[in-house]
């Protein structure tokens, strides 16, 4: 089926799906404001944004993958376009309590870039699965699906378990828990349990109905299991997620250049406070060995994030002037660090940083929105070809 007629027939469909569906996520909408404006359309989104900025073609692009990955894992289909009203700002929110970073309800995603990765798995789910679920599930849920690393906290997982209004901690917890759910148990299992888990349900409850009778054992066997054989870390999942496929060395040199453009799908759009604009491009390299590293860039600025490999237990400090995906990542949409002061590599400067090996994302950007190239160039320790 074409993505044209795909959209179509969601369409159609969706209309009434979205008439009777009143599931709501993160922060309950609290009073019925309409929907930003459409500006922008993709097979998935219908986007409307209360900035003049252009959206960059990358994050359309994310956002639509952002989406099907989301399908593809829980093994559903939206039945419409998700209808995005985007805002730069939280404070600004229009149908949500202020202040958070989003909200939904049904196919209405209210969000800043931030939350947009997190708020869509909401409505993806909601939209196909159609229960309430305790803020433990859906929240963990969502969590677990946004693209972030998952750091355990397994010694808060009960007070986790009993509380209505997750703290942040409490989101952390609860996503490191549904992800185990779901890769020792599947995606079946893990559907039924959520199913039974209704917000408002108190907490012995969903212990009994989500838990115990779907997985066969006593809630205490079920946590001593998940501590005990879950590792600490969990390789965050999907478009969101940090690596992809390195761009090769030339002997002990890793030289790039790369063309930002806005309307091209491989350069994004930062859309936060308080920046005015900034749009940057990720590409991944692998630093086979430990030792000293040379970085220049030119033509604007970089960042380096060293990512997970894998789901592990263990992870190593990569040190100074080095973003880290399991730690330094979470709360600013998928870029790993605060506003444009952050960036860490200023052009025409020498740096000189120590590396272990691994997967790591060089991010290069600019500020404003006009096409500009940048390149980066990293250099061994030694001549030899990595």
């Amino acid at each position: 089926m074409s993505a044209l007629s795909r959209r179509a027939t969601r369409a159609s469909i969706g209309l009434v799906a979205a008439s009777f569906l009143s599931v709501q996520g993160c922060q309950d909408p609290v009073e019925q404001v309409p929907a930003l404006p459409i500006q922008y359309q993709t097979e998935h989104l219908d986007i409307g944004t209360d900035f003049t900025l252009p959206v960059c073609a990358g994050n359309l692009r994310l956002l639509d993958e952002q989406v099907e990955f989301v399908e593809q894992y829980l093994n559903v289909e939206i039945a419409a376009p998700i209808r995005v009203s985007w805002y730069y700002s939280s404070m600004d929110l229009e149908g949500c309590e202020n202040p958070v970073a989003g909200c939904w309800n049904g196919y209405d995603v209210r969000s800043n870039w931030e939350a947009l990765n997190h708020e869509l798995v909401h409505a993806v789910v909601g939209s196909s699965w159609n229960v309430a679920a305790s803020p433990m599930f859906s929240e963990g849920l969502a969590v677990a699906l946004e693209g972030e690393d998952l750091k355990s906290l397994k010694s808060n997982l009960e007070f986790a378990l009993s509380q209505e209004d997750l703290s942040t901690t409490n989101y952390e917890t609860s996503g490191h828990f549904m992800r185990w759910l779901i890769e020792v148990y599947g995606i079946s299992n893990f559907e039924s349990a959520y199913s039974k888990a209704d917000r408002g349900t108190s907490v012995e409850k969903i212990q009994v109905r989500a838990l115990e009778s779907t997985y066969g054992i006593s809630i205490d066997e079920l946590f001593a299991q998940y501590k005990n054989e879950s590792p600490e870390y969990y390789r965050g999942l999907g478009p969101f997620s940090c690596g992809a496929n390195p761009l090769p060395w030339d002997g002990a040199r890793w030289e790039h250049s790369f063309e930002l453009d806005c309307s091209e799908d491989h350069t994004l759009g930062r859309y936060e406070n308080p920046s005015p604009g900034e749009i940057w491009r990720r590409a991944s390299v692998e630093i086979p060995s430990e030792g000293l590293y040379t970085i220049r860039v030119f033509g604007g600025s970089a960042t380096l994030v060293h990512c997970l490999n894998e789901d592990t237990n263990t992870v190593v400090d990569p040190g100074e002037h080095v973003r880290k995906s399991w730690d330094d990542g979470r709360g600013h949409g998928l870029f790993p660090w605060g506003g444009w002061e952050d960036a860490l590599y200023e052009p025409g400067v020498e740096w000189f940083v120590s590396l272990t090996p691994g997967n790591y994302v060089v991010w290069v950007g600019t500020q404003g929105f006009e096409p500009r190239e940048v390149s980066v160039a990293i250099e061994a320790p030694d001549p030899t070809s990595p």
